[in-house]
């Protein structure tokens, strides 16, 4: 199954449990999607029960820049979701590191810190890039992941 075909058999499946369409993918970050009321969507999220644990995830993070202080309320609504959870994860698709010379797959060390600012807590390791600068940048990373209290696995 291709990805789009994944997507489009997701889309369904919401459709039918009469969640709202969601905006399309190849809309810049932050941009306001025509129609979309934000914040009555993430109103109408249920509340967790007592006991109850909120798990948040994303897909590939591939960021070279501060990203948390976006301005834009879609933006703003979407970090508040992410931040008021248990569990914030995505998957760190990048060398996070300022040792090395592939700087197009690389992040400074710093990216952590709007990641966890935007609501993250817990990242996937486990792709084709963690280790594109080899051993060393990649055990600066983990160490600066441990620095920020930041869980990880696939490594």
């Amino acid at each position: 199954m291709n990805r789009r075909h994944a997507l489009k058999s997701i889309a369904a499946a919401a459709g039918a449990f009469g969640l709202p369409a969601l905006p399309p993918l190849n809309r810049p970050a932050g941009a306001q999607t025509p129609g979309i009321d934000w914040a009555a969507r993430v109103s109408a999220l249920p509340r967790p029960q007592a006991g109850e644990v909120v798990i948040t995830a994303v897909g590939d993070l591939m960021l070279s820049r501060p990203e948390a202080s976006r301005p834009g309320p879609p933006v703003q609504e979407m970090y508040r979701v992410m931040r008021e959870a248990d569990i914030g994860f995505g998957n760190c698709e990048q060398v996070i590191a300022s040792v090395g010379f592939y700087a197009q797959r690389m992040a400074y060390p710093a990216i952590l810190d709007d990641f966890k600012a935007a609501g993250l807590n817990s990242l996937s390791l486990a792709n084709n890039h963690f280790m594109d600068m080899g051993p060393i940048p990649a055990m600066q990373g983990l160490g600066e992941l441990r620095a920020r209290d930041i869980q990880f696995a696939g490594c």
